[in-house]
């Protein structure tokens, strides 16, 4: 299972996990869409939020126009408010120690 932005042939942005269901199909659960929020902002809000697509939804896979990874910074606000708060650090975040070679 990997966290995927999927665009669909219809032009919906949606971000969730995504597995194989069988032969060409995917199964998409917790799934969010992409909305504009603000000047130049983007926001996540649940994909067919009347429902119990939060479950997963299975598609064809000739729905799909493509599938890529998603920069960390959204992968994070997604898992932070989708999936349960997991929040993978970015390199340049993660705290390395300073090795000094002493001769003694």
């Amino acid at each position: 299972m990997s966290i995927q932005l999927v665009v669909l042939k219809t032009g919906e942005q949606i971000l969730c996990e995504v597995e194989e269901a069988g032969k060409n199909k995917l199964l998409l659960k917790k799934p969010a869409i992409l909305v504009p929020a603000g000047d130049k902002g983007i926001g996540l809000a649940p994909w067919m939020p009347y429902t119990k697509a939060s479950a997963g939804v299975t598609l064809r896979d000739d729905a799909v126009s493509f599938m890529v990874e998603p920069v960390d910074e959204l992968r994070n606000h997604y898992t932070g408010a989708f999936v349960g708060g997991l929040v993978v650090p970015q390199q340049n975040e993660i705290a390395t120690p300073k090795l000094q070679l002493v001769e003694g």
